[in-house]
Protein backbone atom coordinates (compact mmCIF):
# COMPACT_ATOMS: atom_id res chain seq x y z
CA UNK A 1 0.00 0.00 0.00
CA UNK A 2 1.37 3.37 -1.03
CA UNK A 3 0.48 6.92 -0.19
CA UNK A 4 0.21 9.09 -3.27
CA UNK A 5 0.28 12.77 -4.18
CA UNK A 6 -0.80 13.81 -7.65
CA UNK A 7 0.90 16.39 -9.87
CA UNK A 8 -1.02 17.53 -12.95
CA UNK A 9 0.34 19.49 -15.89
CA UNK A 10 -2.32 20.77 -18.33
CA UNK A 11 -2.20 19.39 -21.85
CA UNK A 12 -0.62 22.21 -23.84
CA UNK A 13 2.23 20.57 -25.74
CA UNK A 14 4.25 17.37 -25.73
CA UNK A 15 3.77 15.74 -22.30
CA UNK A 16 7.16 14.03 -22.39
CA UNK A 17 8.91 17.36 -22.99
CA UNK A 18 7.03 19.22 -20.23
CA UNK A 19 7.54 16.50 -17.66
CA UNK A 20 11.21 16.28 -18.60
CA UNK A 21 11.90 20.01 -18.58
CA UNK A 22 9.79 21.33 -15.70
CA UNK A 23 8.74 18.62 -13.31
CA UNK A 24 11.15 15.72 -13.46
CA UNK A 25 14.41 17.57 -12.60
CA UNK A 26 12.84 18.87 -9.37
CA UNK A 27 11.50 15.45 -8.43
CA UNK A 28 14.85 13.80 -9.15
CA UNK A 29 16.70 16.23 -6.83
CA UNK A 30 14.08 15.74 -4.10
CA UNK A 31 14.24 11.95 -4.39
CA UNK A 32 18.05 11.87 -4.40
CA UNK A 33 18.36 14.14 -1.36
CA UNK A 34 15.66 12.34 0.65
CA UNK A 35 16.68 8.75 0.01
CA UNK A 36 15.38 6.43 -2.64
CA UNK A 37 12.01 5.88 -0.96
CA UNK A 38 9.86 7.65 -3.52
CA UNK A 39 8.46 6.33 -6.76
CA UNK A 40 6.66 7.90 -9.67
CA UNK A 41 3.89 6.57 -11.82
CA UNK A 42 2.07 7.88 -14.85
CA UNK A 43 -1.61 6.91 -14.58
CA UNK A 44 -2.40 8.33 -18.04
CA UNK A 45 0.38 6.26 -19.69
CA UNK A 46 -0.63 4.73 -23.01
CA UNK A 47 1.04 2.62 -25.63
CA UNK A 48 -0.23 2.66 -29.19
CA UNK A 49 2.85 1.78 -31.21
CA UNK A 50 4.76 4.32 -29.12
CA UNK A 51 4.69 5.02 -25.38
CA UNK A 52 3.19 8.24 -24.05
CA UNK A 53 3.48 9.41 -20.46
CA UNK A 54 0.32 11.50 -20.28
CA UNK A 55 -0.01 14.70 -18.26
CA UNK A 56 -0.37 13.27 -14.74
CA UNK A 57 2.39 12.12 -12.39
CA UNK A 58 1.75 10.43 -9.07
CA UNK A 59 4.47 10.40 -6.45
CA UNK A 60 4.36 7.27 -4.31
CA UNK A 61 5.83 6.46 -0.91
CA UNK A 62 5.09 3.84 1.71
CA UNK A 63 5.54 6.46 4.45
CA UNK A 64 2.79 9.10 4.35
CA UNK A 65 4.79 11.48 6.58
CA UNK A 66 7.86 11.26 4.34
CA UNK A 67 5.70 12.09 1.34
CA UNK A 68 4.23 15.09 3.15
CA UNK A 69 7.80 16.11 4.06
CA UNK A 70 8.69 16.57 0.39
CA UNK A 71 6.54 19.74 0.38
CA UNK A 72 5.59 19.25 -3.26
CA UNK A 73 2.98 22.02 -3.08
CA UNK A 74 5.70 24.53 -2.11
CA UNK A 75 8.23 23.12 -4.60
CA UNK A 76 5.91 23.67 -7.56
CA UNK A 77 4.05 26.81 -6.45
CA UNK A 78 6.01 29.13 -8.79
CA UNK A 79 4.94 27.06 -11.81
CA UNK A 80 1.52 28.49 -12.60
CA UNK A 81 0.47 25.72 -14.96
CA UNK A 82 1.42 22.87 -12.60
CA UNK A 83 -1.23 21.80 -10.14
CA UNK A 84 -0.35 19.70 -7.08
CA UNK A 85 -3.19 18.05 -5.22
CA UNK A 86 -2.72 18.79 -1.53
CA UNK A 87 -4.42 15.62 -0.36
CA UNK A 88 -2.37 12.53 0.26
CA UNK A 89 -4.40 9.39 -0.25
CA UNK A 90 -3.82 5.67 0.09
CA UNK A 91 -3.79 3.58 -3.06
CA UNK A 92 -3.42 0.02 -4.24
CA UNK A 93 -4.14 1.01 -7.84
CA UNK A 94 -0.87 2.04 -9.42
CA UNK A 95 1.45 1.09 -12.26
CA UNK A 96 5.19 1.02 -11.60
CA UNK A 97 7.82 1.82 -14.22
CA UNK A 98 11.39 0.72 -14.77
CA UNK A 99 14.20 2.00 -16.93
CA UNK A 100 14.85 0.25 -20.23
CA UNK A 101 18.30 0.55 -21.74
CA UNK A 102 19.24 0.21 -25.36
CA UNK A 103 22.02 -2.09 -26.45
CA UNK A 104 25.21 -0.51 -27.70
CA UNK A 105 25.38 0.59 -31.29
CA UNK A 106 26.19 -2.37 -33.48
CA UNK A 107 29.72 -1.20 -34.31
CA UNK A 108 30.67 -1.06 -30.62
CA UNK A 109 28.88 -4.35 -29.99
CA UNK A 110 30.67 -6.02 -32.94
CA UNK A 111 34.08 -4.66 -31.86
CA UNK A 112 33.62 -6.04 -28.36
CA UNK A 113 32.48 -9.38 -29.81
CA UNK A 114 35.54 -9.46 -32.08
CA UNK A 115 37.89 -8.78 -29.15
CA UNK A 116 36.36 -11.63 -27.16
CA UNK A 117 36.09 -14.02 -30.11
CA UNK A 118 38.92 -13.24 -32.56
CA UNK A 119 38.27 -16.41 -34.56
CA UNK A 120 34.62 -15.51 -35.24
CA UNK A 121 33.06 -12.69 -37.19
CA UNK A 122 30.08 -10.62 -36.04
CA UNK A 123 27.18 -11.92 -38.05
CA UNK A 124 24.36 -10.22 -39.87
CA UNK A 125 22.05 -12.10 -37.48
CA UNK A 126 23.69 -10.35 -34.52
CA UNK A 127 23.31 -6.98 -36.23
CA UNK A 128 19.63 -7.67 -36.89
CA UNK A 129 19.15 -8.64 -33.23
CA UNK A 130 20.70 -5.38 -31.96
CA UNK A 131 18.66 -3.30 -34.41
CA UNK A 132 15.42 -5.12 -33.49
CA UNK A 133 16.06 -4.72 -29.76
CA UNK A 134 16.89 -1.01 -30.05
CA UNK A 135 13.83 -0.36 -32.21
CA UNK A 136 11.72 -1.96 -29.47
CA UNK A 137 13.39 0.15 -26.75
CA UNK A 138 13.05 3.41 -28.67
CA UNK A 139 9.29 2.91 -29.01
CA UNK A 140 8.86 3.29 -25.24
CA UNK A 141 8.00 6.54 -23.52
CA UNK A 142 10.99 8.50 -22.33
CA UNK A 143 12.02 11.28 -20.01
CA UNK A 144 14.62 13.65 -21.46
CA UNK A 145 17.15 14.66 -18.81
CA UNK A 146 20.29 16.72 -18.56
CA UNK A 147 23.13 15.69 -16.29
CA UNK A 148 23.73 18.31 -13.61
CA UNK A 149 27.43 17.42 -13.45
CA UNK A 150 28.33 17.20 -17.17
CA UNK A 151 25.44 19.03 -18.86
CA UNK A 152 25.02 16.08 -21.24
CA UNK A 153 21.49 15.36 -22.48
CA UNK A 154 20.13 11.83 -22.61
CA UNK A 155 16.81 9.98 -22.57
CA UNK A 156 15.59 7.60 -19.91
CA UNK A 157 13.33 5.13 -21.67
CA UNK A 158 10.71 3.59 -19.38
CA UNK A 159 8.18 0.79 -19.48
CA UNK A 160 5.53 -0.48 -17.08
CA UNK A 161 6.60 -3.39 -14.90
CA UNK A 162 4.77 -5.71 -12.54
CA UNK A 163 6.84 -6.65 -9.52
CA UNK A 164 6.49 -7.50 -5.86
CA UNK A 165 10.04 -6.34 -5.09
CA UNK A 166 9.59 -2.58 -4.93
CA UNK A 167 12.83 -0.64 -4.61
CA UNK A 168 13.12 2.78 -6.20
CA UNK A 169 16.15 4.54 -7.63
CA UNK A 170 16.82 8.30 -7.47
CA UNK A 171 14.62 8.78 -10.54
CA UNK A 172 11.62 7.20 -8.81
CA UNK A 173 11.76 4.18 -11.11
CA UNK A 174 11.72 0.56 -9.96
CA UNK A 175 15.13 -1.07 -9.71
CA UNK A 176 14.96 -4.49 -11.32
Amino acid sequence: MFSQMIIIKPTMTNHNLIISKDIFPKLHLLFASNGNRFGITFPAYSFRGRGRLGSIIEVLCEDKNALAGLNLVDEFKEMEDVKVMKDISETNDYKLFRRVREKARFDKYAKRFQQRNPEKEASARMKAHVQYYNKKVFSHAYIAVRSASTGQKYNIFIEPVETDNVKFNAYGLVVS
